[in-house]
This record gives structure tokens, sequence and C-alpha cells, in this order.
């Protein structure tokens, strides 16, 4: 198996080319990026939106921000991710072009020329405007919980904005984001423990810095959600300028 998270330090687009591997990506959404994959060989089971479908080589996926998804793996498959910043995406696409396909090059996919355009298309025909409303007490919860997902938080004291129950409280939020709040945490303090880890903080400070009570508890949840262990993400990284 083979892992390589590639990462334009200008245009913040990054790429994750994972070949060979059997890892199911739990469910989990993407908060800030645009998403789009394809699979180059075997295949996988791909959710989003209470909706399954099996994607084999040659299948092409796309996720907006906020839609929860997982992939589930049907033995061992190759896979390339896209990953582009929401603000980035509302300004001129044509500027992302050149270091989208100086990533694309650099991964070593073995992507055909079509199958780059389509992937390219795909993502430049996304529908930046947000998906839905949500409550206010909803999104200012969210907002906490992805900017500042080391903090302590109290699901009661959440709950009392939006003059509800706690029980409640985490039924809507689910319903409005995808994943119950601690959900929503865990996920937000590994992926700040990913960009720390790109910042060569060792996995101790990492963890301790994105909220974490010990290491153990972060290298547990970060192999859940990434399929790596923190070093071994941190060796896969490569930012490019």
């Amino acid at each position: 198996m083979s892992v390589q998270y590639l990462y334009d330090t200008s245009s913040g687009i990054e790429v994750v080319f994972c070949e060979g591997t059997t890892f199911s990506y739990p469910a989990h959404n993407h908060v800030s990026v645009f998403t789009g994959g394809i699979v180059l060989r075997g295949a996988v089971v791909f959710t989003a939106g209470g909706a399954a479908r099996i994607c084999k080589a040659g299948a092409c996926f796309a996720v907006p921000p906020y839609i929860p998804h997982q992939i589930e793996a049907r033995g061992p498959y190759t896979l390339l991710t896209v990953c582009v910043p929401k603000s980035r995406l509302r300004d001129d696409w044509e500027a992302l072009q050149a270091p989208l396909r100086r990533l694309l090059s650099v991964s070593g996919a073995d992507l055909t020329r079509a199958q780059a355009v389509r992937l390219s298309e795909m993502l430049a025909s996304f529908d930046t405007a947000p998906a839905h409303r949500v409550p206010p007490w909803v999104e200012q919860a969210r907002a906490r919980l992805e900017q500042r997902p080391e903090e302590a938080v109290c699901v009661a004291d959440m709950a009392r904005a939006g003059y509800i129950s706690p029980c409640h409280f985490i039924r809507c939020f689910r319903r409005y984001v995808g994943l119950t709040p601690h959900q929503f945490q865990m996920q937000n303090r590994v992926r700040m423990g990913q960009r720390l880890l790109r910042t060569q903080f060792s996995s101790t400070d990492a963890a301790l810095a994105a909220g974490f009570c010990d290491q153990s508890h972060f290298i547990r949840q970060f192999k859940k959600q990434v399929g790596l262990t923190p070093t071994a993400y941190q060796r896969a990284c490569r930012a490019l300028g």
C-alpha cells in the first residue's frame, strides 16, 4: 500500500493518492473543501446522502462541504482524491488549473487525459451556494466545533442556545450536519492534528494542541479516520510551493 498527501501552498489544493489500499473511511464530511475523486483500480462502495453505489475503475464521485459520506473497500483499490478550498473555488477556476495539473503530475497517478479532464470539469461544475439553511443555533454550534475543535464543549450549553433539550439538540445537529456533535468535533480535532503535523509538529504536541487528553487517544482517532498513524501521515505529506 502507498499513500501520498500532496499540498499546494499557494492555492490550498490537496491531492490524496492511495494505491492498493483496503482502508474503509467511516462516515465524515469536509467542512471547508469541495472534493472530487476517481477510482483507478478495484472498487469501493461510496455512500453519500443515504444513497450507496458501487464505484468501479473509472468511476468518479463528487462531494460538497458538509455532506456526510463514507467509502467502503471491496478489496484493494487505488483512489485519487482532489480537495479544493471552497473559498478558492468561488474565485477564478482557471487560476487553479496549473497547480492542479502539477499536483496530479507529481502524484504519479496513472490518469488518462480523459480522466484528468473529467475530474477537472467535475470540480468546476460545483455549485458554491450553500446547500441549505440551518437554524442559527445549529450554525453557531457547528462553527464553534469547526473553528475551535480543541476547546472543551458541553452539549447542554449548546442546546440551551436553542432553548431545547440536549437530546433534541443532538438529533437536530445530526440532521443538518450529518454527524453528532461529538463525531463532528473528533473529526475536526483530527483535521487540526493533520494541519499541525504538516507544519512539523511532533505527534505529542499535535495531540495536545488539538485538544486530545493524551497521545494514545489521538493516535486511535487519527488512524480510525485517516487510516494511518500520525507519524506515517507525516511521512506521506509533501508540500509544493
